[in-house]
């Protein structure tokens, strides 16, 4: 289900986003929440039932892109984000949120694509489960945590495996 531009600017009216269900049927989340200037937070259930179900998602695509009063981000539940540019702008100004955690991601972008991803999160001090391994040139990186300033730990998904240049991931025995 592609679910591009769903609920793009509903933020504007809204404070709380609604329970609108798991969202697992989706496969491609761009823009899905893009420009909920006045969002600042999504209803307790999504967090209660054990996040945002995205395991079926393969692109993130300025997904919550200037979401700028969204405080509270519930657990997003991922598992292979491949399609290019999957991580473009993702949080692009999410100045308020200080939490972010992913769980289950085992592949990135096909071409490593992260470009300001977190872009001006001002608040942003923790950041779990992103894999950050499938860039494919230096520039993928560009912008990726500019004015995160408030940034106080990175947890990286799976273990560590050697024998390669490339940083390789091993998750839930998936490499």
């Amino acid at each position: 289900f592609d679910a591009t531009n769903a609920f793009n600017n509903i933020g504007d009216s809204i404070r709380q986003m609604p329970y609108w269900g798991s969202f697992k049927l989706i496969n491609n989340a761009t823009n899905l929440f893009n420009g909920g200037n006045q969002l600042e937070r999504f209803h307790p259930l999504y967090e209660e039932l054990g996040g945002f179900q995205f395991q079926n998602c393969l692109d993130f695509q300025q997904t919550f892109y200037e979401n700028w009063n969204l405080k509270e981000m519930p657990t997003i539940n991922v598992r292979s984000v491949t399609n290019d540019n999957g991580f473009y702008r993702t949080f692009f100004r999410c100045i308020s949120v200080d939490r972010i955690k992913f769980t289950g991601m085992i592949d990135g972008p096909n071409n490593g694509e992260y470009y300001q991803c977190f872009y001006d999160n001002y608040c942003l001090q923790y950041l779990e489960g992103m894999d950050f391994s499938h860039a494919n040139d230096s520039g993928d990186y560009s912008g990726l945590f500019s004015q995160a300033r408030s940034l106080t730990r990175i947890n990286f998904p799976g273990s560590l495996r050697r024998g390669n240049t490339r940083l390789n991931l091993t998750i839930d025995g998936n490499a």
